[in-house]
């Protein structure tokens, strides 16, 4: 036998392989004397949200919180008694009426008085703990309990039926024959190794029941419970008897439909008698070896008598169970104190959900987030019981933050000298429960820690301390869902308050993962019902009979769910674009003072995306006939799984299913709405949050945000390498990024809230250096000045560098250098500067829509799995994860990358073409702008001619340069984020699967150009024709002779010989005055350079002046009368008036730019003397 191994460290091989239970009932002399429970009104439920959860082996999904429950802090002259009784007059009854009592309790009970009992159940106790030493809490049983422990003890055969049929099959062909007088006796027959091995069986079948059932099933523990207490609430435990027979029932029925020869290694190998040879004193037994196919149908039948009657023998263990067996089930010693399980598995899940908070393990610069969780660990403490001198007791306040220092010291290893820091201060307790108003946990995981009654509890707040305003009154029993939260706020202001929140240190994070932004409606779709019907099911087992039968599989523990997992992996990657695209416009709207169930409302009644979404479920259907096999083959798993070690091969069977599989698709994707709805209906609180936010920095953002940032990103990309060129475009990014972040609601300490300026600007921030990864030598230079608060909206000039322009086998991102415009509707720019001929761009539109393609994925990451899928690594993690997940974001840029640097010479070469043939006029719109650039035939076709060529050459490449597109190095799943190296040899098996994803994107260019011009902002398409001049958008053409005339007057500026003369003593004189050079950017320095006098007695700037207004008479007949600008979304020519503020400002604009010309001549003549006399 071989142990079965669970989830946690139990394992059936603990079971006494020996030991066959017998032992008398104690019988009961008297009831259960009464008890009365005092019990704080104070103690209501507080819920928690907690961090993104990272999971390790013990829990499978994602937990938003299960972290605490924590009892407010009353003022103590206000403060209730709800006394709890036996008297059934009274409101409230406890549960515990005649119970069995040993002679150790009764004789330990009549030391002590029924005053000193009640006393002691108020009284918090107190409780020494050991000098500090770590432990390990997940090595720890903390799932095991009375009824695992009962089960391992539970008589087999009770009845010696199964025996007394083994002795009937054996009497025939042994103990008929000679060999019958080498036994002493017949009832000396040795069984115990099958009884335990069917004891073994039993608790492999049961075990995930049993490990789901008994923390959602608990008993409840409150102070002042004795040993019989505490028995009569397990014997009483009607939720988890009632769901384990349930259990049994299948497993019973399972059992029937097994062929016996399943149940071989179960029987022993050899049966043993106690030995009549007197004469042997060293070998008193004598063993036989029969044939076990006679003792199968009785083993059955055992089996199943063993399993139906499991609840009533597990009664009849925990009433024969003595002290030590009641407390190792439901306590745990940690640190000296016995602490009751459901305690210790809050806190390994608390620990789950913890566990990477932490961005580095400096514990000085984590201080106050260490503290932030003691305070949080203190109330999972607060809340628990302990078992001290034969009662239960609840932890005195010293106890309860000892053990809370020494837990969080187990969890993160602090050093010890590290304790006297972690001190919770009043301010930080006031301050935690102002903000725990609404939290929401898994119900699933911390249900057990939830006092409950079979009648129902009503805990009430009668009066709440002066910090906190809000009215709670909830009802508790023992079907709590915490969606039934019920608050009512007495102060709306109360829950729109925005509280300032300290991000954790910054960690970069990657918001340009799919799943960063997948919405819940995706989510869900990862949880719809398969094969609701068992259509494809019993088309497997009918197809597979025979092989079933041969191999004595049992049909019913058939597992398809691989099958499945890949149905909904197709479904959602057909659908995925479209839901993108549909919640654009159908969002969920999430607003203020909304619950859980208010959210999951929102979800079920977006009528809008429902209609969308089935709409592109109709045309995903059409496309369902048209599946080719190799894609359904790789759907359907290679091996069908019987139980879990049995497993039937039908990789060669594999096309026998095919049509079945297309009929399976089809049908859930008719039912794919109203699966959604029933998905949503069901999803816990944790769930739900997660489906529609995201945990980045500390606090969980919405993902419509996420969105909305990649969008801004898309639209305002800078050069690689470029920041500090551009810090000022990045300046006026924070600023726009910080509107955009107070705009949508967070989810912090189980609320909804607007963050408040201080919040909104850190986590700005943090997403800025997430997007651009901004250096941190740079983080001082990029802030929130009041200019660019006051103009958010000023227009973003991005330096171009050439660092794009060189190319390498590690493609850089191609990005679009050109300026950006607003995503706002066209406004005015409001700039207080003089105007230079530096601002003039012009977008190539071509170029932009380019620059927008999202990569057609294709097939490309299934086949990528398949060429890796025989690393021994992947194998590992495809053993214990069953599928993989990996992320190729850097291999899909890089091949974006490719593609537009393909398509740059073409559209530099076309673009003077483009320009002649699409140009503005009077009275054009932007939305004619857009359709002409749409309409543009003789682009297209010459575009069309180009792809081709393109996919000529990619399909006929003699080299293996495209694998330099396919990223080095992979990270296999996203929690445990193991790293495998991407090889050469590996890159040559993926050189035909990366060429056909750049052949099928190369290929869609010509829609993808159509499609994305007609999503381009006006204000984007408008940056093709016109720049910004001061206040408004003038036409690229006449800007353009501006700026001729602008060069013209610097040229004559600085080539006239007198102002070239005067440039050189200008320079002589600024060194005698300074020199050192630290004055020469003095506020004196305007009138130094301008006090020389020039010819017919002006002034240096006076003579400059002239020359430039020389140059202006010239380009006011240059430019004509025909300059265009932006009235609204109209491009018009200017009238008499407009042309001749432009022409003034013109003026303002050269002699500024002349000027500044003379005075950079000085300063540079006047440094390049200083370097030469020093």
């Amino acid at each position: 036998m071989y142990p079965c191994h669970s989830g946690d460290s139990f394992s059936v091989n603990e079971v006494d392989e020996t030991k066959n239970i017998a032992g008398n009932v104690r019988s009961i002399d008297a009831d259960h004397p009464p008890h009365k429970i005092l019990c704080s009104s104070n103690d209501f439920l507080k819920l928690y949200d907690s961090n993104d959860l990272n999971q390790n082996n013990n829990y499978g999904q994602e937990l938003l919180a299960c972290d605490v429950f924590k009892l407010n802090k009353l003022c103590e002259c206000d403060l209730g008694i709800l006394v709890c009784s036996h008297n059934d007059n009274t409101a409230r009854t406890f549960n515990a009426v005649k119970s069995p009592v040993t002679n150790e309790e009764l004789s330990n009970k009549k030391h002590n008085s029924h005053s000193e009992n009640t006393e002691s159940c108020v009284i918090p106790k107190e409780i020494k703990l050991k000098s500090y030493r770590r432990i390990f809490l997940y090595r720890k049983e903390f799932n095991a309990s009375v009824y695992k422990n009962a089960i391992k003890n539970i008589t087999i055969d009770s009845n010696e039926a199964f025996k007394n049929t083994v002795l009937d099959k054996m009497g025939t062909d042994f103990l008929k024959n000679k060999r019958t007088a080498l036994v002493k006796s017949k009832s000396s027959i040795e069984l115990s190794q099958t009884y335990s091995n069917v004891r073994k069986y039993v608790l492999e079948k049961l075990y995930s029941v049993l490990s789901d059932l008994i923390p959602t099933s608990d008993i409840p523990i409150t102070p002042g419970m004795s040993i019989s207490d505490l028995r009569h609430s397990c014997l009483s435990n009607k939720n988890f008897f009632d769901k384990l027979s349930s259990e049994c029932e299948k497993i019973a029925e399972d059992v029937r439909s097994t062929p016996y020869a399943s149940l071989s290694h179960v029987f022993q190998h050899s049966i043993s008698f106690d030995s009549n040879n007197c004469t042997n004193s060293t070998n008193n037994k004598v063993s036989f070896f029969p044939l076990k196919n006679k003792f199968l149908p009785g083993l059955k039948k055992l089996i199943i008598d063993t399993t139906s009657s499991l609840s009533s023998n597990i009664i009849s263990e925990i009433e024969k169970s003595d002290q030590n067996g009641i407390v190792d089930g439901l306590f745990l010693k940690t640190h000296g104190v016995l602490i009751q399980k459901s305690s210790i598995r809050t806190i390994n899940c608390f620990f789950d959900y913890n566990n990477k908070v932490l961005a580095n393990y400096d514990f000085d610069d984590n201080l106050s987030l260490l503290k932030h969780l003691l305070e949080k660990l203190k109330n999972i403490v607060k809340a628990s019981c302990a078992f001290h001198e034969n009662k239960v007791v609840s932890l005195g306040e010293s106890t309860i933050e000892q053990l809370s220092i020494y837990i969080l010291t187990d969890m993160y290893n602090i050093p010890v000298k590290f304790h006297r820091k972690l001190k919770l201060t009043p301010q930080n307790i006031i301050e935690r429960q102002r903000l725990s108003e609404n939290f929401y946990l898994n119900y699933s995981r911390v249900a057990n820690h939830i006092p409950y009654t079979d009648d129902g509890m009503e805990l009430q707040l009668s009066k709440l301390d002066p910090t906190s305003r809000t009215k709670i009154s909830t009802e508790i029993n023992s079907n709590y869902d915490p969606s039934k939260l019920v608050i009512e706020y007495t102060n709306l202001e109360q829950c729109v308050s925005s509280p300032k929140i300290n991000l954790i240190k910054y960690s970069k994070s990657d918001l340009f993962l799919d799943k960063l932004s997948s919405s819940i409606y995706e989510n869900a779709i990862n949880k719809v019902d398969i094969d609701i019907n068992r259509m494809f099911r019993n088309s497997i087992l009918e197809k597979l009979d025979a092989h079933i039968k041969r191999k004595g599989f049992a049909k019913s523990s058939v597992d398809l769910s691989l099958t499945y997992s890949n149905v909904r992996k197709y479904i959602l990657c057909k659908l995925s674009l479209h839901i993108k695209d549909i919640i654009k416009t159908a969002d969920v709207p999430i607003t203020l003072g909304m619950s859980i169930s208010d959210i999951r409302s929102r979800c079920l009644s977006n009528k809008l995306f429902f209609d969308k979404l089935a709409k592109s479920c109709d045309k995903a259907l059409e496309e369902v006939p048209a599946i080719s096999e190799k894609i359904l083959l790789s759907m359907i798993q290679s091996n069908v799984i019987f139980d879990s070690d049995e497993r039937l091969n039908i990789n060669h069977k594999k096309y026998k299913f095919l049509q079945e599989l297309k009929l399976l698709i089809t049908e859930t994707i008719s039912n794919l709405v109203n699966s959604i709805i029933n998905v949503i209906k069901n999803l816990k609180p944790s769930e739900i949050i997660n489906g529609l936010f995201y945990k980045t920095h500390g606090i969980f953002v919405s993902k419509s945000l996420i969105r909305e940032l990649k969008l801004f990103f898309n639209s305002n990309k800078i050069p690689i390498g470029s920041i500090e060129y551009n810090l000022s475009s990045i300046n006026n990014f924070l600023v726009e990024l910080t509107i955009l972040v107070k705009k949508h609601v967070i989810f912090h300490e189980g609320m909804l809230f607007f963050p408040e300026k201080h919040t909104a600007e850190a986590l700005s921030r943090y997403l800025l250096s997430d997007m651009y990864n901004i250096p941190s030598r740079f983080y001082k230079k990029i802030k929130v000045s009041s200019e660019n608060i006051s103009k958010p909206h000023s227009s973003i000039e991005i330096a171009s560098t050439d660092i794009n322009c060189r190319k390498d086998i590690t493609y850089h991102t191609f990005t679009n250098t050109e300026s950006k415009l607003l995503e706002k509707p066209i406004t005015f720019v409001q700039k207080k500067s003089s105007w230079n001929p530096a601002l003039i761009r012009s977008i190539n539109i071509y170029r932009l829509a380019i620059s927008m393609i999202n990569i057609d994925k294709g097939n490309f990451e299934n086949s990528f799995i398949d060429k890796i899928k025989h690393i021994p690594l992947v194998k590992k993690y495809l053993y214990k994860q069953k599928k993989i997940e990996i992320g190729l974001h850097e291999t899909y840029t890089r091949a974006k990358s490719y593609i537009l640097e393909t398509f740059h010479p073409f559209l530099t070469e076309i673009e003077k073409e483009t320009k002649t043939k699409i140009v503005l006029h009077h009275g054009i719109t932007l939305n004619d702008l857009k359709n002409s650039y749409i309409s543009n035939e003789e682009f297209f076709k010459k575009l069309r001619i180009f792809c081709s060529n393109a996919v000529e050459r990619l399909k006929n490449f003699t080299d293996n340069s495209p694998i330099n597109l396919i990223q080095e190095y992979i990270c296999l799943g996203t929690e445990t984020q193991k790293k495998m190296i991407i090889r050469k040899n590996i890159k040559l098996n993926l050189l035909k699967d990366i060429t056909r994803l750049l052949i099928i994107n190369i290929s869609s260019i010509p829609d993808v150009i159509i499609n994305s011009i007609k999503l381009i902002p006006c204000s984007k398409l408008a940056g093709g024709h016109l720049s910004p001049f001061h206040d408004m958008y003038v036409d690229n053409i006449s800007l353009l002779k501006v700026k001729l005339a602008f060069d013209a007057a610097i040229s004559k500026v600085i080539n006239d010989p007198l102002l070239s003369w005067l440039v050189d003593k200008v320079s002589l004189e600024m060194i005698g005055n300074s020199c050192d050079g630290n004055n020469i950017k003095s506020k004196n320095q305007y009138k130094f350079i301008n006090s020389y006098i020039t010819s017919k007695g002006l002034y240096t700037y006076s003579y400059i002046k002239k020359l430039a207004k020389n140059e202006l008479v010239a380009l006011r007949n240059n430019i004509g009368d025909t300059i265009m600008i932006m009235n609204n979304d109209k491009i018009e020519n200017t009238d008499k008036v407009t042309r001749s503020e432009i022409l003034n400002k013109l003026e303002s604009d050269l002699i500024a730019a002349s000027i500044k010309a003379y005075k950079n001549s000085c300063i540079k003549a006047y440094k390049s003397k200083l370097g030469t006399k020093h």
